[in-house]
């Protein structure tokens, strides 16, 4: 019975380390997602700004698209790094979610042995 218990407990702090690990996966993915989408506000807003040249001259309207265009091909490029690296770190994730849902299982089916243990010795204690 005890070295159920001790089972238990080394799968309690297992699991406690796996969720730890999964939580800061997990940011991970949101601090992701949130660099993605400064990127995607930044692209989808350029035609609003461009809108709003209208009072200026024809050169300083050239220079600032121009501008404006090496920005997006460069968040483009950023962008991609940033899918890659969002991909890679889902992956992880969802590796330490699978871990975790295992240690949760080993430890549902040592809660169900040891509540069977104290069930034979309760029936052998009242023969």
């Amino acid at each position: 019975m005890n070295d159920l218990n001790f089972r238990k407990q080394k799968l309690n702090r297992i699991l406690t380390i796996r969720t730890y690990f999964r939580k800061l996966s997990e940011r991970d993915l949101m601090n992701i997602n949130k660099k993605i989408s400064k990127i995607n506000q930044f692209s989808d807003g350029i035609p609003n700004i461009l809108k709003n040249l209208n009072g200026f001259d024809d050169l300083y309207i050239r220079g600032y698209i121009d501008c404006l265009n090496y920005k997006k091909t460069q968040n483009f490029k950023i962008l991609e790094e940033l899918r890659k690296h969002y991909n890679k770190c889902y992956d992880v994730y969802v590796d330490k979610y699978r871990q975790e849902k295992k240690i949760k299982i080993l430890i549902k089916n040592l809660n169900n042995s040891i509540i069977k243990n104290r069930e034979k010795k309760g029936k052998l204690a009242t023969r």
